[in-house]
């Protein structure tokens, strides 16, 4: 092989050396496509919190105590629990809210021993009102309950107690809230709120509520309880504080 062939052939094999550590360079040099986010999680939410103002005087005894409703459609609360959600979850997750009855949980009665087939039938209903809207989750805001007296009486859902007792004179006004998840199948996943518990006293509330005394107390009569704007802050307020704080730990971030 004559020394001008050799020459060629070991420039060659360089200049291919050379290509080759260019090209690897480039490949390195360009960006790779990021990974396809995973698809987010769909909560489907019922936040139905009723249309109704409770206003519960505890007399000097049972046999007086008095109960009336009134209609507070106006407030629309359920909006605000919904408007929370999105605000609060949105980030995370795709909100799909789902209609449903405004008194749809509060016809089910009050748990406990004459409603022992409460849960089941809760969620019964969360599964009728989702019908075929599918989620990764289901999120039923709905009202809660405390025992407030020695007869079992309930306390549901948003209202005030007047108690005019021999030991006790003063206002409570408490807004109570059931939070449940379920997963796509409908099993339970999560529970918070107020549900059951039962405080010292009989006026007392277990779950978020606001004690008014002396001049700080609402109208005497139950109509103008309802009407009073105070009510309706002190409520939404308490609705408010409640959902920023429990909220976070049905879905807490990883």
């Amino acid at each position: 092989m004559s020394m001008l062939r050799c020459l060629v052939i070991v420039v060659g094999a360089m200049l291919l050396g050379i290509a080759g550590a260019q090209a690897q360079q480039a490949a390195a040099a360009k960006p790779t496509k990021p990974a396809k986010p995973s698809a987010q999680k769909t909560i489907g939410l019922i936040a139905t919190m009723g249309e109704e103002l409770t206003i519960t005087t505890l007399a000097k005894n049972a046999i007086s105590d008095q109960e009336r409703r009134f209609g507070v459609e106006n407030w629309k609360i359920s909006d605000r629990v919904a408007k929370a959600v999105s605000s609060q979850l949105g980030k995370g997750f795709k909100i799909q809210r789902i209609s449903a009855p405004a008194n749809a949980f509060l016809q089910l009665g009050n748990p406990g021993f004459f409603s022992p087939n409460f849960d089941r039938n809760y969620v019964r209903l969360v599964s009728s009102i989702a019908g075929a809207q599918k989620a990764d989750f289901y999120l039923a805001i709905t009202p809660g309950y405390s025992r407030i007296s020695a007869g079992d009486q309930i306390a549901r859902g948003m209202g005030v107690i007047r108690a005019e007792t021999l030991l006790s004179k003063k206002d409570v006004v408490y807004t109570l809230i059931l939070y449940r998840v379920f997963d796509r199948e409908f099993r339970l996943v999560k529970s918070e709120g107020a549900f059951l518990n039962k405080g010292p006293l009989p006026e007392t509330i277990i779950g978020p509520n606001t004690v008014l005394e002396g001049k700080q107390r609402l109208p005497t009569e139950a109509y103008a309880t309802a009407t009073d704007g105070r009510t309706q802050e002190l409520l939404t307020a308490l609705l408010d504080k409640d959902l920023a704080a429990t909220l976070p730990k049905l879905f807490p971030h990883k």
